[in-house]
């Protein structure tokens, strides 16, 4: 019986825990790829049109991957 009860307070923090893990990491990948997508497309608008070359858009798309990496382990290690 004591056993039971134990058992049944530490599912609750336990699910919820697993499920917070499976959301965060996808939705921190998704962001960053979402980051990656504007970042190509805008880029690749202002390469055409003469603005920015396509180094430039390189060195972007670096540094943001820069950025959004560690945010992504921090919110891995939170959960």
């Amino acid at each position: 019986e004591d056993f039971e009860k134990e058992n049944q307070g530490l599912y609750e923090p336990s699910f919820r825990a697993q499920f917070l893990s499976g959301i965060i990491q996808p939705a921190m990948l998704f962001l960053a790829n979402l980051n990656y997508v504007a970042i190509a497309a805008l880029g690749g608008y202002w390469v055409v049109s003469g603005s920015m070359t396509l180094g430039d858009i390189q060195a972007f798309i670096q540094y943001s991957r820069q950025f959004t990496n560690p945010i992504t382990q921090i919110a891995s290690q939170m959960n």
